[in-house]
């Protein structure tokens, strides 16, 4: 009788680790467009190699895009010209922002340029930011630096720590 006693046990430890919610991606797939849009008339429509949605507790926690992608927006049935793309992008669903790592670029249709590795995009406010080093292009000009803050269309911009050139014509 002793012996089986001694092997029952409720280790809080092991109990945590059976509660604990699965690590890692519930969905995984590949060669994904998602649309997501902003209001009934502005759309992003975004491609990607890979796509892969977190969940606890039956909710979608966030969702990673990765390997070429690429996001257009459109308004109505039509193209702006605004682009993005980065080489993974995050979505928080709960916080609503987006996070770009590498090789981000952003363009829109008055064929002004920013590019980073890293930045922040808060669809609802209209604006990207980030700490690292960017480099925006306008009219001739190359603005760079480190850590920054831009309305997601670029009509507004600020670079923290700024060099810059014109470039010639």
């Amino acid at each position: 009788m002793g012996v089986v006693v001694a092997s029952c046990r409720n280790d809080a430890h092991d109990v945590q680790r059976v509660r604990a919610q699965p690590q890692g991606p519930s969905t995984v797939q590949f060669g994904i467009s998602v649309v997501y849009a902003d209001t009934s008339d502005v759309q992003w429509k975004l491609q990607s190699d890979r796509w892969e949605e977190e969940r606890t507790a039956n909710n979608p926690t966030r969702e990673v895009f990765s390997g070429n992608v690429r996001a257009t927006q459109w308004a109505g049935n039509r193209a702006t010209g605004t682009k993005m793309s980065a080489d993974r992008i995050i979505r928080d669903v709960k916080e609503r922002i987006w996070e770009l790592q590498g090789n981000v670029l952003i363009q829109t249709s008055e064929r002004k340029t920013l590019r980073t590795q890293s930045l922040f995009w808060n669809r609802e406010e209209g604006r990207v930011y980030g700490e690292s080093w960017v480099e925006i292009r306008e009219e001739g000009q190359t603005l760079s630096g480190t850590g920054f803050e831009a309305q997601d269309d670029l009509s507004t911009y600020s670079i923290f720590e700024v060099s810059g050139s014109a470039d010639g014509n």
